[in-house]
């Protein structure tokens, strides 16, 4: 394992009354990050608040990315998932189980899916389970249910520019094949919908996971283009 530097915030946060803890990180095979931390005695639970950042930007912390109510487990393993020219944070703060913590964060991610046409949309999950399956989609480690489908779509929104459509994350499904009549390119989409509502593009590839849209520094994403081929 290799050292990681981390980023010790010296704000004094109370987080359920107790101070932040520092940390330590080490670098496991395959990118995950393993932080650990000294145990705080009064701790009955553990917040955990991490974000990644690019390199420019100022890191802050106002809600927990997750919870560890283990008072005895300091430590967790946490997939960057890094993307060229970005960071990371973590801070650990006990809670005394009686003072409030930090609010849980929303979570969510956003990944680049293509056609066999070549366009590209912007993909928002907010499922933890179908972010991780996203991923293993990317890294090559899931290689069947590697398609995306919609059992509804929603209008234009900010994160999926140069489209009128969107992809409501809770309507997102993985699938291997469809024997389903809901085939159509993201073009035939955007121009008028699927054939029968539901959408299953059965050419549809997640390539690649973009930085949260907050932190995007231009109307489009970087490093992928996702939006309409050219």
């Amino acid at each position: 394992m290799h050292p990681i530097p981390a980023l010790v915030l010296t704000v004094a946060i109370q987080a359920g009354g107790l101070p932040p803890l520092e940390l330590t990180g080490d670098k496991l095979p395959g990118g995950t990050a393993r932080w650990s931390w000294l145990p705080e005695p009064q701790a009955v639970s553990y917040d955990i608040i991490g974000d990644t950042l690019p390199a420019d930007d100022v890191a802050t912390a106002g809600c927990r990315t997750q919870e560890d109510d283990n008072p005895t487990d300091t430590m967790f393993d946490d997939p960057l998932n890094l993307l060229p020219g970005a960071g990371t944070y973590v801070l650990v703060a006990g809670s005394d189980g009686q003072t409030p913590g930090f609010p849980v964060c929303e979570v969510a991610a956003y990944f680049c899916v293509s056609d066999a046409a070549g366009d590209s949309f912007v993909l928002k999950l907010t499922d933890e389970a179908q972010i991780d399956h996203a991923r293993d989609v990317v890294r090559g480690i899931e290689q069947q249910l590697i398609h995306v489908g919609a059992l509804t779509l929603g209008g234009p929104v900010p994160w999926n520019p140069g489209w009128q459509f969107h992809i409501p994350p809770d309507s997102v499904y993985f699938f291997e094949n469809s024997i389903e009549v809901c085939d159509a390119s993201i073009r035939a989409v955007d121009q008028g919908g699927p054939p029968a509502g539901n959408w299953c593009p059965w050419t549809s590839e997640i390539f690649g996971e973009l930085l949260p849209f907050e932190q995007w520094s231009g109307p489009s994403p970087e490093p992928f283009y996702c939006g309409p081929l050219v």
